[in-house]
């Protein structure tokens, strides 16, 4: 039979991005030189190369790198839980309410 090609859970990250960042990725995040991993380094490439090639702006390209470090760093720390929003409505000053500004009138 056909091997199944083993597939890596991807999990939303802090700026919302999916990804998989391995053990020894983690490590080396977490020890990383100044100038930055070598995984850093390569992504900061493509992201120059999309901008030289004009299919990012500088500020989109500047973005990208801030959240991909975000990212990275957030994980290999462990704290990247990703911020839902609260359920519920707010309207003005208070809730909706018997007899108050937004109350449903019958």
């Amino acid at each position: 039979m056909g091997d199944k090609k083993k597939t890596r859970k991807l999990t939303p990250s802090e700026t919302g991005a999916k990804m998989y960042m391995s053990d020894e990725a983690k490590k080396a995040q977490r020890a990383r030189p100044s100038g930055g991993t070598a995984l850093e380094e390569k992504t900061r490439e493509a992201i120059t190369k999309a901008r030289v090639a004009k299919k990012l702006t500088p500020k989109a390209s500047g973005t990208k790198k801030a959240d991909t470090y975000i990212d990275m760093s957030s994980r290999a720390y462990g704290n990247d839980a990703v911020k839902k929003a609260a359920g519920g409505m707010c309207r003005g000053m208070g809730a909706a309410t018997k007899g108050g500004q937004y109350a449903r009138s019958k």
